[in-house]
């Protein structure tokens, strides 16, 4: 795939580009003494540790996903079981709302029933 100008941007990328420009032009130069080193040869040590460094704060910035991402993963799963509990509790609590209405009913029927025979009992006396 051809490479576009914003990979260039990329700081890894950068840097490789770099070292190989400082390879190819400490190669050409012939240089055998570091003081007639080429400018750019200086710079290689330079580039070589930014690139280390770059590629360890890749390792921590990975590392640090993966724990975010890990974190994620259970508590959604956690998540999920609790909304499924939930339904559960929802829908058995319903059938007990249903039933125990039901009941209210039967009840305020036999208090009514109970309220005419006291009369009765209480109208004979």
């Amino acid at each position: 795939p051809p490479v576009t100008m914003t990979a260039w941007r990329h700081p890894t990328m950068f840097a490789i580009a770099v070292l190989f420009l400082a390879c190819t032009c400490a190669d050409t130069a012939g240089v055998t003494d570091a003081a007639d080193a080429h400018p750019v040869a200086k710079a290689l040590p330079l580039i070589v540790k930014l690139k280390a460094g770059i590629e360890e704060d890749g390792r921590k910035e990975q590392k640090s996903f993966d724990k975010h991402q890990c974190w994620c993963e259970k508590t959604m799963e956690r998540k999920a079981k609790d909304i499924a509990d939930a339904k559960d509790s929802i829908e058995s609590l319903q059938k007990l709302i249903f039933k125990l209405e039901g009941e209210i009913g039967s009840h305020i029927a036999e208090i009514d029933q109970l309220k005419k025979d006291i009369a009765a009992n209480l109208a004979s006396q």
